[in-house]
């Protein structure tokens, strides 16, 4: 009964990260459609930190032109960001579809996922150091610096841990092949 569950639970990961994935493609020329449309709105990025130190120093008003370049380096950032998150739930889909198929979870490539996953994760988290607030500084002048924890960098340490036990299984699985 539990691997029923197990196998269950692994296929209605892989449909709904599939379907999370179709959502977040769909996002994106969305989001440059309407800002192209409305250009004029003021756009903000909240990377949700968990715990942040930041400085801002913002001379006001924006003008028209400055206003259209922080929100395309919004919309660069963001596009970055749901693309890299696109690729990781294509791969965290792949990869609990692989599992849902009662094939050994202890595997090399299974291991290769998690750790592209991780790499994903871990770069989304630093995208606002990255990429978001280095263009504000290029484009408007404007001073801004956020450094902290994000919930994608709290996952992607976790998922760290989560591949090395996945590792250490391939270990275990080749030495118990080796045995018998």
């Amino acid at each position: 009964m539990q691997t029923k569950n197990y196998f269950a639970m692994t296929n209605f990961l892989a449909i709904l990260f599939k379907v999370i994935l179709f959502i977040l493609l769909f996002t994106i020329p969305l989001a440059w459609t309407i800002f192209f449309l409305k250009g004029d709105n003021l756009l903000s990025f909240e990377p949700n930190f968990f715990f942040s130190i930041g400085y801002t120093q913002t001379i006001l008003p924006l003008s028209t032109t400055e206003i259209f370049l922080k929100n395309i380096s919004l919309l660069l950032a963001n596009s970055v960001a749901l693309l890299s998150g696109s690729r990781c739930l294509y791969l965290a889909s792949s990869l609990f579809k692989t599992l849902s198929l009662g094939e050994i979870p202890f595997t090399l490539n299974n291991v290769r996922q998690l750790t592209k996953i991780t790499q994903l994760l871990f770069f989304i988290g630093l995208l606002p150091q990255l990429l978001y607030y280095p263009l504000l500084i290029l484009t408007i002048q404007e001073t801004y610096l956020l450094v902290g924890l994000n919930l994608f960098l709290i996952i992607s340490g976790v998922l760290f841990v989560v591949k090395e036990i996945f590792r250490y299984g391939v270990q275990l699985q080749t030495f118990s092949e080796d045995v018998v």
